[in-house]
């Protein structure tokens, strides 16, 4: 066996000749001709053969001198007869299976031996055979496990040319195609994967095929993102939207010829991110320069838009504004809100003013490359926007929820601050290494400062900032919930609360409202509301004052400072 494998023909010869079993094992259970073709000697193997050889025996593993030959990439052994000589009337059974179920040409195929595959194929090997996982031929070339080289792309043509089923899935519901997208974003792959791409979709690979998690080839290829594949992976997914790719219809059902109409500025995460769907997905996109309710109005009923990205002040106004019923939304299909936290009434109000069936609501910040988790328009049930910000993890997101004092990972339903890690987290603070140290811990966890909860169907519900909680007796209570129930009371258009000092009780609340037009409420109908709504640490004894509007940002965020200073003036 140590002869056959290192190659010395004439010693194997010496020692056939002086009797030695040639169907002999190892204690792994291989042969001398297991060793002879893992070695690469065709001299050797055909000395094995014409002396009785077993070509079928095969090692613990259940590989057969073929299998072992073809696996190595050795053309010589393979094409020796399939290991046959002139005097011998054996003959390997291309067909045969390890105990893994692999065949012959799934491991010619697994490492890209192009050769290898075509004598194979000469001898009529079965192209649709399949391991124990549903793997055939074409899908062991197509994942490229170990992309060692373009032979993996050479072995799929060959494939193809011989008519191999490129639609066929594995137990996974993986096709050769979502296999090849799925390694597009391997460090050690290389550009034969996207001209592997392009050609299985011309060979009529469905870019629409979906796994047991939901996604399709552009999915599974956009899942990972690294410095070194950049330029890959913009060729593959270039390649996967020519061809008519859904972009991501989990996240925004936005396709061609859809219009959306753009309110937010450009230089915000969620402007820039929503063009860029919207981009991708080939909408029409209705720009305007500024917010001016007349004329956000008119260009939805002029231009049919079907999808408009707002920010919760908009939001409000379609809920309350008079204005809104003199205009046509049936052309709308979705709301997309985002900036600032949402609430159920708010949304509800909307939904059964204008006859809008989906109102996502997403949350991200510009540390988490915009998007953390969205609403998607399967989670658009009764109880979706209990609590602000409801949403499941985009893919390559982990997020946990902490206790504020122990950094304790707490259970579905605690509230504590949201951490999040992953590929789009940023690497730091430019030119500010405290700042970095501050917000991502020695693990990786990126800390949002974003107080929420995670309940039991695994949705993330955004509650408030750590730093805006109002701190009362003990208690720490959220600006945004006060706001929430202020803002379902008909005569408010517009509210923010914020916290005074207090000698006795440390914080309390205080509330801004903007009153409806002709509104009658006083600052006493204001706190008898929130009574009869809230917990006693909740209530407004900072007293409620009537202004003309609140401060906000152009993203629609409460400028909370400014409530700060104006706290003062009263």
């Amino acid at each position: 066996m140590v002869a056959a494998s290192a190659g010395y023909i004439d010693i194997v010869s010496c020692l056939i000749t002086h009797g030695a079993d040639v169907n002999a094992r190892s204690a792994s259970y291989n042969t001398y001709l297991i060793y002879g073709c893992a070695g690469e000697h065709e001299e050797i193997v055909r000395i094995l053969l014409d002396s009785g050889a077993d070509v079928e025996d095969h090692n613990e593993d259940g590989h057969t001198p073929l299998m072992v030959a073809a696996s190595a990439g050795h053309v010589e052994e393979v094409a020796c007869k399939y290991c046959v000589v002139a005097d011998s009337s054996q003959k390997a059974d291309v067909n045969a299976q390890s105990t893994s179920d692999d065949t012959t040409l799934i491991y010619g195929c697994a490492d890209g031996y192009e050769e290898v595959v075509r004598v194979l194929l000469d001898s009529s090997v079965d192209v649709e055979d399949h391991n124990e996982n549903g793997h055939t031929p074409l899908m062991e070339a197509a994942s490229i496990r170990r992309a060692r080289s373009a032979g993996h792309l050479h072995v799929a043509k060959v494939l193809l040319e011989h008519k191999n089923d490129n639609t066929r899935s594995n137990k996974f519901e993986k096709t050769a195609f979502i296999a090849a997208s799925i390694n597009g974003h391997m460090k050690v792959a290389n550009k034969n994967l996207v001209n592997l791409a392009q050609l299985l979709i011309e060979r009529g690979a469905n870019i629409e095929d979906v796994n047991d998690d939901g996604y399709t080839p552009l999915m599974q290829a956009a899942l990972e993102n690294n410095e070194e594949m950049v330029a890959l992976l913009e060729d593959l997914v270039q390649y996967l939207l020519e061809s008519g790719a859904d972009v991501h219809p989990e996240y925004l059902d936005a396709r061609s010829g859809d219009k959306i109409l753009m309110l937010l500025p450009f230089y915000h995460g969620y402007g820039i991110g929503m063009m860029m769907i919207g981009l991708i997905s080939r909408c029409t996109m209705i720009i305007m320069s500024t917010f001016e309710p007349k004329l956000f109005l008119t260009l939805i009923q002029k231009y049919k838009v079907t999808h408009v990205p707002v920010v919760p002040p908009i939001l409000t106004f379609l809920a309350k504004h008079p204005l809104v019923d003199r205009y046509d939304f049936r052309s709308v299909r979705e709301l997309v809100c985002g900036a600032a936290p949402l609430g159920k009434d708010i949304v509800t109000a909307v939904k059964t003013r204008l006859g809008i069936k989906y109102i996502r609501n997403g949350y991200g910040m510009t540390e988490l490359s915009i998007v953390n988790s969205v609403s998607g328009r399967n989670d658009d049930n009764d109880d979706s926007f209990e609590n602000p910000g409801t949403g499941l993890l985009v893919p390559g997101f982990l997020s946990k929820v902490v206790d504020l004092e122990t950094q304790e990972t707490l259970e579905a339903g605690q509230v504590g601050e949201i951490c999040c890690m992953g590929e789009q987290v940023m690497l730091g603070y430019w030119n500010n290494p405290e700042a970095t140290k501050q917000t991502i811990d020695q693990d990786g966890w990126l800390h949002t400062g974003d107080i929420g909860y995670f309940d039991n169907k695994n949705r993330l519900h955004v509650i408030d900032r750590v730093k805006e909680l109002i701190k009362y007796k003990g208690y720490q209570v959220a600006p945004s919930e006060i706001e929430t129930v202020l803002l379902s009371h008909q005569a408010i258009k517009d509210a923010a609360v914020t916290s005074r000092p207090d000698e006795r009780n440390g914080e309390i609340s205080m509330a801004f409202i903007v009153k409806q037009p002709d509104a009658t409420i006083t600052a006493q109908d204001v706190q008898e509301f929130i009574k009869q709504k809230l917990s006693e640490q909740k209530w407004l004894h900072g007293g409620v004052q009537f202004v003309d509007a609140i401060p906000k940002n152009p993203s629609g965020k409460i400028l909370r400072r400014e409530l700060r200073t104006m706290i003062s003036k009263f």
